[in-house]
């Protein structure tokens, strides 16, 4: 039974941490060093995505302009666009060095992994820009500053960008003109929910090994039939 025991949690630890193990994808690439253009009097600014295959959520980020430290605090949050509710907690960005970290030109804070199905509607929604923490805006044209991430199809970007039309930290209602990376405001990184082939078949052959090692100790410890 120790050897059961042993070879069940060294199967487990090897199947999740090869799940961990894997590079996420970043929904949102934004060049490194871009530089805002748009005060947008601190209101909430949107953009859509779909879920094609399930996928799991680990880090919200916002844009960082020029790559310096946040004049002031800037938050971001996902949402669901079907019900206009937030399906994470706000996640706040700190002004200084010391709030996130910057990949590109977007800063990135990890969030508890919350799972999102195929088929889910979703929003990256972030707030508080302003002539001091200005957004970018492409203002129509394809977006020369970023590029997107489907993560080899899991995900796809939809829409024409979203904007508040005033209150910080709700979901806006309000469609922009597209296209549908229009700002460079919010961004996340993900990964799919789904094993990856290779864990899963070396997890089959480990339920294997484990089942024939269990079959032969009931086999070695059954009691002999006498006539």
């Amino acid at each position: 039974m120790k050897r059961l025991v042993v070879g069940l949690a060294g199967l487990m630890l090897f199947f999740g941490g090869t799940r961990h193990a894997r590079a996420d994808f970043i929904g949102y690439n934004v060049t490194a060093g871009t530089v805002g253009n748009q005060n947008v009097g601190g209101m909430a600014l949107g953009m859509d995505f779909n879920v094609n295959s399930p996928i799991v959520v680990t880090q919200l980020g916002v844009f960082d302009s020029g790559a310096a430290p946040l004049a002031h605090i800037l938050t971001a949050q996902l949402y669901d666009r079907t019900t206009g509710l937030a399906v994470t907690p706000l996640v706040v960005f700190t002004p200084g060095s010391g709030s996130g970290t910057l990949v590109g030109g977007s800063l990135f804070l990890p969030i508890a992994p919350i799972a999102l199905a195929a088929g889910f509607q979703g929003s990256i929604v972030t707030s508080l820009w302003d002539s001091a923490q200005p957004n970018y805006n492409t203002f129509g044209v394809p977006n020369s500053t970023a590029t997107t991430d489907t993560g080899g199809g899991l995900i796809s970007f939809v829409g024409g960008s979203r904007y508040s039309g005033g209150p910080p930290d709700v979901f806006p209602t309000f469609i922009d003109g597209g296209p549908a990376n229009r700002y460079d405001a919010g961004t996340f990184a993900f990964h799919s929910a789904t094993p990856e082939p290779g864990s899963l078949a070396l997890l089959g052959i480990g339920a294997v090994g484990l089942g024939g090692y269990a079959w032969r100790r009931r086999r070695r410890h059954t009691a002999p039939v006498t006539a």
